[in-house]
């Protein structure tokens, strides 16, 4: 996974199958929760990636590298973040805060 700017970039195997499923549906949502602090990034999945942004994410994820032994054995997607909501639920009232 690579981020810059508003664009999170993932790899996944070849053979996974959410990567036809994204194809076929590309609305996304992610979800990170640390605690009682939650981010929620909503967008729409797309499949043009650079060779330099592919070979980036290959190059500096281990896992990546310890499981496939080439770069043509995964599939790229990016997602442009259309909007982002922050949940803090440590403070009273909670708080929201929405990025579009």
């Amino acid at each position: 996974m690579k981020f810059v700017e508003r664009i999170i970039y993932f790899a996944i195997s070849g053979q996974d199958e959410i990567y036809d499923q994204l194809k076929n549906n590309p609305t996304i949502e992610v979800l990170g929760i640390e605690g009682n602090t939650s981010v929620i990034i909503k967008g729409t999945a797309s499949f043009t990636i650079p060779d330099t942004i592919k070979q980036d994410i290959f190059n500096n994820t281990q896992l990546l590298q310890r499981l496939h032994q080439d770069i043509e054995e995964l599939r790229f997607f990016k997602i442009p973040a259309e909007n982002i909501d922050y949940y803090d639920l440590n403070t009273i009232p909670p708080t929201l805060m929405s990025f579009s």
